[in-house]
């Protein structure tokens, strides 16, 4: 089970960090506002377990996806 931590949280910004499951060393990210539809919201790749999200909307709410990347062809 992955274990994450949401930290240092602004009005415009929030830190998201987790641990590796395994051996994987990159992650798929995609956030939106809660409830958006997998695919329509902003996508990012980090090679880091953590990530700091900025220009949020004030008093929104989000939803955070983390997929590990583990390689090979898709």
């Amino acid at each position: 089970m992955l274990k994450s931590a949401a930290s240092n949280f602004t009005a415009t910004s929030a830190d998201l960090s987790w641990n590796a499951g395994a051996t994987e060393t990159a992650w798929n990210i995609e956030i939106g506002t809660t409830g958006f539809a997998q695919g329509s919201g902003t996508t990012s790749v980090v090679n880091t377990p953590a990530i700091s999200f900025s220009s949020l909307s004030p008093f929104s709410s989000y939803d955070v996806y983390v997929q590990a990347d583990c390689g090979g062809d898709v």
